[in-house]
C-alpha cells in the first residue's frame, strides 16, 4: 500500500494537469496605421432622404494610402512622392473625422482585418440645389 500512494498522487497530478483548459488568447486587434495598396471603389448616390439613387463601381489610378495618426497620405507607388492628404483631426471608434480641404468630412471604417481595409468617404459631395449626396467606398490590402 506503501508504494501505492505515490504513484496515486502521481497520477492525479497529471489527470488534473491535463484536464485544465488552456485560456483563450484575446484576438489582435488589426491597427489602422501603415500602407494599404488601393484596390477599387464602390460609389453611392443617395437621394436627400438617404434612398440609394445609384452605384457605380470605379478603378482609379495605382496608389498606395499610408495611413498615421494624423493623416491619410495617398502615395504614387513608383515615385512615393504624396499627391492628397486628409488631415484626420480625430477619431471616435469607427468614424475619423477629416479636416478641413477634405472632399469629405468623416472617413468610416467599414472593414478592418490584418490584410483588408474599406474607407467610406460620406458624403464626399453635395449638390446644394437638390441635397443628394455621395459616399465613395475605397477598398484595400496589404
Amino acid at each position: 500500500m506503501n508504494r501505492l500512494l505515490p504513484l496515486l498522487l502521481l497520477s492525479l497530478t497529471l489527470l488534473t494537469a491535463a484536464c485544465q483548459k488552456d485560456e483563450a488568447q484575446p484576438a489582435s486587434t488589426p491597427t489602422l496605421e501603415g500602407r494599404w495598396q488601393y484596390q477599387t471603389s464602390d460609389g453611392y448616390d443617395y437621394d436627400k432622404t438617404g434612398k440609394v439613387l445609384a452605384h457605380k463601381p470605379y478603378t482609379f489610378n495605382s496608389y498606395y494610402l499610408l495611413v498615421t495618426p494624423d493623416a491619410l497620405r495617398y502615395m504614387r507607388p513608383t515615385t512615393n512622392d504624396q499627391f492628397d492628404i486628409d488631415i484626420i483631426q480625430g477619431r471616435k471608434g469607427d468614424t475619423l473625422e477629416l479636416g478641413p480641404g477634405s472632399d469629405a468630412r468623416q472617413a468610416i471604417i467599414t472593414e478592418l482585418t490584418e490584410h483588408a481595409l474599406t474607407l467610406r468617404f460620406y458624403k464626399w459631395y453635395v449638390d446644394p440645389l437638390d441635397g443628394s449626396y455621395g459616399c465613395l467606398d475605397d477598398h484595400y490590402t496589404r
